[in-house]
């Protein structure tokens, strides 16, 4: 439902209005209010919020604009065949050939046009947007001859009474009002679907540890959110950026010609380590400045937190290829290149779902390598904030910042140095980092934040994601030539759905290292979890184990067993076999052979299926 209120500046305007609307036919869900006003004044009680939108005209608009800008405004304006109605009554009513014609901007755009349609007017405007010295132009224009009678609002023809002169009020037609309906329905919807964009916006950034600041082109601050309004006293918006942090240079990205820029200020005697990121429009202009900042002492506190998270787990890879339980022959086929690709020292990117097991591949990659008595450093890139990801890859030097730990402090790539760096969710990376990353793979030569100096070092990359960075290519979200960098190998880890026959294997696996009574599955229970599409992949299935082992009291676990521990897997549905059959077939080509040893079965049973199930 749209509600809508109309300020009329005078009371026929109601009749024009009342019948465009009676002849809407089907538009139950727009309603209206009409509120008279005065000339030059606006109502002199608050104009409630809860009209989605205001259609006033002339001189009443432009007071809406300037002083309840808070609200949806809407202009009525006039269209040619208003003005030329208002012109043709004057000729006829009072003969009349010197006109003058007040009004606001739009209301007198192109009226020079009226000359060509009335050759004997000689036409005068006057542009207004405001009320005052309005009375001194109408009388100094009938002074100099130029005005025998005065077309135009309300408010001129008050004037023009005043002056005694004759005059015609310029009406609003049906076209009009219709016409401006439209746009208020259009706009109203516009106006919602923005607000709720906003509004998702403003929940998610609630939610982030950092203080973000939008600012327009011009760099006036728009909004803030909540962590930002903790640590700014002033009430910044409203107010140029740079009048409450004059050091802080952002001319560069305002203008266009840096899309980002990372600067450190000192605020109060807090340490404000800040990025500053233009967000363009199509044609590359700028349209917003996003700011976000954090305090020093919070990113010691989350760094020191995610430090200690590394060092527990130590630098050093725990497993190897016999680590990875499978009978699969995509699986199979997955090994055997990742263990050519390790005598390798080019860059490898894993690609799967996820939980299903790519850093379990990279440190089996790294174990097998030349590089397996160097560190095995793995780092989540969406675990990180980005301001502190850039610090914590690269390292800073001593004195880059307040707060900064005395002699600097060594990234995660100097700290892989001599074995392998695995990248995790890679497709997480900024953009903002992707061009350094670049650059470090290409010379591998490390500049930790706020040094002058580069160092040498040696490492290996092993990434993986979960996302199709091609398409994230193609979107522009990643670049392609690091994409070229990381991915010299590739490697694709099946989803465990294209790998059935190795769920019971694995739930076994997962089942004798928890210690519970339960040691195997029933005949019933493995052909029912085997029929489940496992979206959260090996990850899923180790959790499902866990509850079985500590839920069952049989040493063979039942179908009900596993009933009782499956119902928060509410994605799990059971997968027709027909149809993982038909698509190993296409995927294989129709080669039975090949197809049989993906499902984990005989050729014969393979075949018994097929005519089970009228595959050709």
């Amino acid at each position: 439902m749209i509600k809508i209120a109309f300020l009329l500046p005078y009371p026929e305007l109601r009749s024009v209005i009342e019948e465009v609307f009676s002849s809407m036919k089907g538009d139950d869900e727009i309603l209206y209010d009409i509120i008279l006003t005065s000339t030059g004044s606006l109502p002199d009680y608050p104009l409630s919020p809860d009209y989605d939108a205001y259609i006033s005209r002339g001189l009443m608009y432009e007071m809406m604009k300037r002083k309840r800008s808070n609200l949806l405004n809407i202009e009525l304006k006039i269209s040619g065949y208003d003005v030329l109605s208002a012109v043709k009554k004057a000729v006829s009513r009072y003969g009349k050939k010197k006109i003058l014609f007040v009004g606001t901007g739009s209301m007198t755009f192109r009226s020079e046009d009226i000359t060509d349609i009335f050759p004997d007017v000689e036409l005068t405007t006057y542009t207004i947007v405001s009320s005052e010295r309005l009375y001194e132009r109408v009388r100094d224009a009938r002074d100099m001859g130029l005005c025998e009678v005065v077309i135009g609002g309300k408010a001129s023809m008050e004037v023009a009474e005043e002056l005694s002169l004759p005059a015609i009020l310029l009406e609003s037609g049906k076209e009009s009002v219709s016409r401006t309906v439209d746009e208020a329905v259009r706009t109203v919807g516009i106006y919602r679907e923005e607000k709720a964009k906003s509004d998702r916006l403003g929940a998610v950034l609630k939610t982030v540890e950092e203080g973000v600041i939008t600012l327009d082109r011009d760099g006036i601050c728009k909004s803030m959110n909540d962590y930002a309004r903790r640590y700014i006293d002033e009430d910044i918006i409203g107010n140029r950026f740079t009048s409450f942090y004059p050091d802080i240079d952002i001319s560069s990205v305002l203008s266009g010609r840096m899309d980002e820029k990372s600067v450190v200020s000192v605020d109060k005697g807090r340490i404000l380590s800040m990025k500053v990121l233009s967000i363009k429009d199509n044609h590359g202009k700028v349209n917003e400045v996003l700011v976000s900042f954090q305090i020093a002492e919070k990113l010691r506190e989350i760094e020191g937190r995610i430090k200690k998270k590394l060092n527990k787990g130590g630098f050093v890879a725990k497993h190897d290829f016999s680590s990875i339980v499978t009978k699969s022959m995509r699986m199979k086929n997955a090994i055997k290149l990742a263990e050519r690709y390790a005598e390798s020292d080019e860059n490898i990117l894993i690609e799967g779902e996820t939980g299903t097991g790519k850093e379990l591949f990279a440190q089996s990659i790294h174990t097998k390598s030349a590089r397996s008595s160097g560190p095995f450093v793995a780092v989540n890139l969406a675990a990180l904030p980005p301001n502190l990801l850039e610090s914590e890859l690269f390292g800073y030097a001593d004195g880059a910042f307040t707060g900064a730990r005395k002699g600097g402090k060594m990234g995660l790539f100097e700290m892989a140095h001599g074995g392998t760096i695995f990248l995790d969710e890679i497709g997480e990376l900024p953009s903002f980092l992707q061009a350094r990353l670049l650059r470090v793979l290409q010379e591998k030569q490390i500049m930790r934040l706020g040094d002058d100096s580069v160092k040498d070092i040696d490492f290996r990359v092993v990434a993986a994601t979960n996302r199709n960075l091609k398409e994230e290519v193609r979107k522009g979200t990643f670049r392609s030539d690091l994409l070229y960098r990381i991915s010299v190998f590739n490697i694709v880890i099946p989803p465990l759905r294209d790998r059935v026959d190795d769920i019971p294997l694995l739930v076994s696996e997962f089942l004798s290292k928890t210690g519970g009574k339960a040691g195997m599955l029933s005949e019933d229970a493995e052909e029912y979890i085997k029929s489940l599409r496992w979206e959260g992949n090996v990850r899923e299935l180790e959790n499902f184990s866990k509850r079985l082992s500590f839920m069952s009291n049989n040493q063979v676990a039942t179908l009900e067993d596993c009933l009782s521990v499956l119902p928060s897997f509410e994605e799990n549905t059971p997968d027709d076999e027909a149809e993982r059959i038909s698509r190993v077939l296409a995927r294989n080509g129709g080669r039975r052979k090949e197809s049989a040893e993906e499902l984990g079965m005989d050729i014969s049973t393979l075949w018994r299926k097929m005519k089970k199930y009228n595959i050709q």
